[in-house]
């Protein structure tokens, strides 16, 4: 009911800090008049993240911000960076961001840095217009370093960018008959934790993880592809709220097993389990949906009109009148659902 759709947004909107109805926020964001600017730090709150404060806040501008948490008893400071797109603006950001006095701890940093540091790493052919030594010396200031380790160098051959850009889904283009690979959306974070972040793996592609991507897929709304043309299909709202509820409730009761699970491989194991369970509880509610919409009061009324069709055609069909011109006045108006005698006189126009 539409009670209950408003009562699950509030919900969301709360737990997610959307609205400031309590003292503790999970979200912050930064906004701007330009549609191109603002940043935002959303916390999943059934994480193993705690205690989010804002850091900084009185500095945020429309192109960064930060927050600290603890995660696994450690305070972070977590920054998401919006870099402008001019040159000179982009030097005062990076100038800006090495002023600040850090506090104590790991740093994670993620975001759209527009810029790359070496020729080697960009998205376009014009190198100038994309390295900013600015960004080299951000990154020495705060002693950060990529996220994911950058093996490629000037002597890297093209085969080995192809295949950099295939594992790590980057950008890669071809310029001047080169294979490049930029990363402008990417991750940094301190020195002595990358070994921690490059440990952080995906699984691979394969039936399983595929099947729960589109089961997913109907929880986002996202368009289905018509196996027999080009033809876009979407779920119904009706269902989609009904499965994005069942698989939440799931979650709520499977998350506290996992999160006491210490064993790399094992957690993998119990995560795909829990998205085999998922897929599954989708599936099952969409047909459960399905059946109580056939048993709306539409889909009984359309019922009714076609055996109501039915029954007129069947009558008429026993008339000695069929071949005749009222006999097929008779039945254009049965299927039409109107009175024959609003179709005779177009009939005998027509004829």
């Amino acid at each position: 009911t539409r009670r209950e759709e408003e009562e699950r947004a509030a919900q969301y909107a709360r737990a997610w800090g959307l609205v400031d109805t309590t003292s503790h926020k999970w979200s912050h964001w930064t906004s701007n008049h330009h549609p191109a600017a603002g940043v935002a730090i959303l916390i999943n709150p059934n994480s193993a993240i705690s205690t989010v404060e804002p850091w900084e806040r009185e500095q945020w501008t429309p192109y960064w911000m930060a927050v600290t948490c603890t995660f696994l008893d450690v305070s972070w400071l977590l920054v998401n960076v919006y870099c402008p797109s001019t040159r000179a603006d982009k030097s005062a950001f990076y100038q800006h961001l090495q002023s600040l006095q850090l506090p104590e701890g790991p740093i994670l940093t993620g975001g759209d840095f527009n810029a790359c540091a070496h020729d080697y790493d960009r998205r376009h052919g014009l190198t100038s217009a994309i390295t900013c030594p600015d960004l080299i010396r951000w990154e020495k200031c705060w002693d950060i370093g990529d996220g994911l380790c950058w093996e490629l160098n000037e002597e890297t051959n093209d085969d080995s960018r192809a295949e950099f850009a295939a594992q790590r889904r980057t950008y890669h283009y071809s310029v001047d008959g080169q294979l490049r690979s930029a990363r402008l959306d990417r991750w940094y974070t301190s020195v002595h934790h990358a070994a921690w972040v490059n440990e952080i793996v995906t699984l691979e592609h394969h039936p399983t993880i595929s099947a729960f991507a589109w089961s997913c897929s109907i929880l986002t709304g996202a368009p289905q592809q018509n196996e027999h043309g080009t033809h876009t299909l979407t779920r119904s709202p009706f269902i989609r709220d009904l499965q994005t509820a069942a698989v939440a409730e799931f979650l709520v009761q499977a998350t506290p097993s996992i999160l006491a699970i210490t064993d790399k491989q094992e957690i993998i194991d119990a995560w795909e389990t829990i998205k085999v369970a998922a897929r599954t509880l989708c599936f099952k509610v969409a047909a459960q949906g399905r059946r109580r919409q056939r048993q709306s009061y539409m889909q009984r009324l359309k019922q009714l009109e076609r055996r109501y069709r039915e029954a007129v055609c069947f009558a008429l069909r026993q008339q000695d009148e069929a071949g005749t011109v009222q006999g097929i006045t008779k039945r254009m108006a049965a299927l039409a659902l109107v009175e024959p005698g609003s179709l005779s006189s177009g009939n005998e126009r027509g004829i």
